[in-house]
């Protein structure tokens, strides 16, 4: 029966050359770790150092960095801010005193219009608008007559007036069933006289026409206003005579035509 042969073992030297060369790998390795890490220095060079991150992360960084620096370095430097300005409180207003009422202004009141029956007056007032209407005289009835004196036909003389009482006509109405023209008539007032004129109008029956004539009214001088008229007819250019004039007549308001 054989016998094994005994295993060959390691020497205590070459144990120690072992470990010996672990150490140095090891401190090959940390070395290599640092100079890959920040760098050292050796003998006051520096054998490795940090170089930027890949992608540029630190440099990013770094102009954040100035950038907010710079945004201290103006809010030291920067001025207050202008006052804001405020608007300024509005005035009291004061209320106007009640306007006091304005007096009425007493008008003057326009003279009542005559009615039928009153008599015509020259008032101190006195308005050709008042005329207005028709009116007659008092012998309105007069008797038509010839140039010698003959007295043919009576006669109603009517002056009606217009709005106004600047024109109007005067109508002649004859018994006899004969008609005459109706004459414009013009009035006018002037220095406290009424005046209205007519032309002269033809006349059926034979008669040829009615002269032109005037009338002339004042006031009466016993204290009235009452309008006292004459009617005078035109003969030939010429006033007639006063003998045959009618005078101291008095109008009176009658229904209108």
């Amino acid at each position: 029966m054989s016998r094994a042969s005994p295993r060959p073992g390691f020497s205590k030297s070459a144990a120690a050359t072992v470990l010996t060369a672990l150490a140095v790998a090891a401190v090959l390795l940390s070395g290599w770790l640092l100079l890959r890490a920040c760098g050292i220095e050796v003998f006051g060079r520096r054998l490795a150092w940090c170089g930027p991150a890949p992608g540029g992360g630190g440099g990013r960084i770094a102009v954040l960095v100035d950038e907010l620096r710079g945004l201290e370095r103006q809010a030291r430097t920067a001025t207050s801010c202008p006052p804001v300005a405020l608007a300024p409180e509005p005035m009291p207003v004061e209320e106007a005193p009640p306007a006091e009422p304005t007096p009425a202004v007493d008008e003057p009141t326009p003279p009542d219009a005559p009615a039928v029956g009153d008599s015509l007056d020259l008032t101190p007032d006195f308005d050709l608008s008042s005329l207005e209407g028709c009116w007659q005289s008092d012998t309105s009835k007069l008797w038509i007559t010839t140039p010698a004196g003959q007295e043919i036909t009576r006669q109603t003389i009517t002056f009606c007036f217009d709005p106004g009482g600047t024109s109007g006509r005067r109508i002649t109405d004859r018994e006899d069933g004969h008609r005459c023209d109706d004459a414009p008539l013009a009035t006018r007032f002037q220095d406290g006289i009424l005046h209205f004129d007519y032309p002269g109008v033809t006349c059926g029956g034979g008669l040829g026409g009615m002269a032109p004539g005037r009338v002339v009214c004042r006031a009466a001088t016993d204290g009235s206003s009452s309008a006292i008229c004459d009617l005078v007819d035109i003969i030939d250019g010429a006033d007639e005579p006063e003998t045959t004039r009618i005078l101291g007549e008095r109008f009176r308001k009658v229904n209108d035509r």
